[in-house]
């Protein structure tokens, strides 16, 4: 929690922040806003700022969580009797599929991939 008296700090520490360029060859983890602000808040200079960064991602880090629970009740609301086996499955098809930009057409047909389908209803039976 920043207190009242450490505001002034914390926008000091904004401001030193926003001064300093990017440098064109910085190593950034990735290239996303999650890589740069772990490389800022990794290096230690700016505590208030990491403190308010940190409060500030609370709500977009359960983002994926909500998105996922959405997900599972559109899948488990069309079809009324779905186990959590098959849940998971149907996550993980649609979560790959979503690699090759929502088309399945796109999907490399792999020799792995062709003896999973082979072998998939015999791995159903099992479990029944």
């Amino acid at each position: 929690m920043i207190k009242g008296e450490q505001v002034t700090s914390l926008v000091d520490q904004w401001h030193c922040l926003h001064s300093q360029p990017i440098s064109a060859g910085a190593h950034l983890p990735t290239p996303s806003i999650d890589g740069y602000w772990t490389s800022v808040l990794a290096s230690g200079k700016y505590p208030l700022v990491s403190m308010f960064v940190r409060a500030m991602f609370l709500p977009h880090r359960n983002a994926d969580c909500e998105r996922g629970f959405s997900e599972n009740k559109r899948i488990v609301d069309s079809r009324a009797n779905l186990g959590i086996v098959a849940l998971n499955g149907i996550r993980h098809v649609k979560s790959y599929v979503k690699r090759f930009d929502s088309d399945p057409s796109k999907v490399p047909v792999t020799r792995d991939l062709v003896n999973a389908v082979k072998h998939s209803h015999r791995t159903y039976m099992e479990r029944l």
